[in-house]
Formats: C-alpha cells, sequence, structure tokens
C-alpha cells in the first residue's frame, strides 16, 4: 500500500475488481438466475457505502438507481449490475446481536479501531499496520465495555467506581492476562475482518436463500 491507496484509488479499484467478478458470474450461470451481483457492507449505509456512493458520482458522469431509503439511509443501491444492501437496515442490529439471533456459528471480530482512527497520517496509519505491537500498547484505544450486552452494562452496582467496573469486563480480564504477549497488526487486522466477512456471508445466506421459502428473501424483498 502507498498513502495514495488511502486516498480513494483502493475504493474506486475495488468497484472495477466487483465489476469483474460479476462479469465472469455471469459467464457461469443461466439467463434465468438473478443476473445482479450483490455487495454486502454491514451498516454500510452509514460508512462504506456513502464511500462508494462519492466515488461513483466524483469519477463518473453514472448516478445510482434502484434507491431504496428509509429514514434518510440507503437500505439498498444499483450501479451497473452491483447491488449494494445494507443487511443491518433489514435486521436492524448489530452484526454480533444479529449472527447470535439467526444462530450463526461464526461470530464477529474484534478489534480496537480507534488504534487507526487516532493516528495522525495516512503514512502513519500504514507504519502501525506494518508494526508489532503489545497488548499493553493498546490500553489508551480498547473499548472494555463493547462485548457487553445493552442489559449487562445496566448491571453496575451503586457506589462502584469506574475502575472496579471496568476490572470485571471479560475483555479487561484478558488484556490483564495477556498485556505483555506481542501480534503483528497487520495479521491481527486480517483475522477480525475474515471474521467479520464470513460472519456477514453466513448471515446473508440465512435471511435470503435460507428464508426464502417463509417469502422473506432479503436479496428480493428488503421489507
Amino acid at each position: 500500500e502507498t498513502v495514495d491507496d488511502l486516498d480513494g484509488r483502493l475504493l474506486w479499484n475495488c468497484l472495477g475488481d466487483w465489476q469483474q467478478l460479476k462479469d465472469n458470474w455471469l459467464a457461469k450461470i443461466s439467463k434465468d438466475e438473478d443476473q445482479n451481483f450483490y455487495v454486502y457492507a454491514y451498516n454500510g449505509s452509514k460508512f462504506d457505502n456513502l464511500a462508494v456512493i462519492y466515488e461513483i458520482l466524483a469519477r463518473t458522469p453514472a448516478v445510482p438507481t434502484d434507491v431504496l431509503e428509509s429514514n434518510g439511509k440507503m437500505i439498498r443501491f444499483q450501479y451497473q449490475g452491483l447491488v449494494f444492501l445494507d443487511l443491518c437496515l433489514i435486521t436492524m442490529s448489530t452484526l454480533a446481536s444479529a449472527c447470535n439471533a439467526y444462530g450463526i456459528p461464526t461470530q464477529k471480530g474484534d478489534f480496537p479501531h480507534r488504534l487507526l482512527q487516532n493516528l495522525k497520517s495516512p503514512q502513519a496509519i500504514i507504519d502501525t499496520l506494518d508494526s508489532t505491537l503489545t497488548w499493553n500498547d493498546l490500553e489508551p484505544y480498547i473499548d472494555w465495555f463493547s462485548t457487553e450486552s445493552p442489559e449487562d452494562l445496566q448491571k453496575r452496582k451503586i457506589g462502584q467506581s469506574y475502575e472496579e467496573w471496568r476490572d470485571q469486563m471479560p475483555l479487561r480480564k484478558y488484556w490483564r492476562e495477556h498485556r505483555e504477549e506481542t501480534f503483528p497488526v497487520r495479521e491481527k487486522c486480517k483475522a477480525y475482518l475474515w471474521r467479520n466477512v464470513n460472519a456477514l456471508w453466513e448471515l446473508t445466506e440465512n435471511v435470503s436463500i435460507g428464508k426464502a421459502d417463509y417469502g422473506c428473501n432479503a436479496r428480493q424483498q428488503c421489507t
């Protein structure tokens, strides 16, 4: 990667790769099958899909079509045979909660996002990805309560200090046991992303093909 890759070209190149994957897929299926190629980004209407729309509008004269919107958020839109679908606006929950609710074997991964979000420059992001850190280095960036349910977050006892409550969290206990262990950031990030991709893939299959017999195929009918 280079700094330039982080400034728009990476996502634009992804659009080209997805178009190529779509063409390869269409060459293998019959004309009677669904000719759309689906691109999923969980909570994409808040993050990824906005960047995709920006790239399309900034670099081409095209405008996304077949837009399905709810409360100002795009559940679905289409661009040259690519259908972008935000499953979060269908399940109306976090990816982790949706996987639990639908009985998905693969669970969402975890990564301290603030580590990369708080760096000063694109080059610093690349340098950090190529570095080796300890869990102790990540302490300022870890959300100790990220793995807890809303119900569990209501169980803090009256008079209990923040430090006492924090130290009860499973993530904090794991960190204390492993704080001196080192790990390559890039490999940790890849493992996190692969778990998320696999979890989303299994969830997508469940709420589309898996529910088609009930008239609830998310690919064909989002609501």
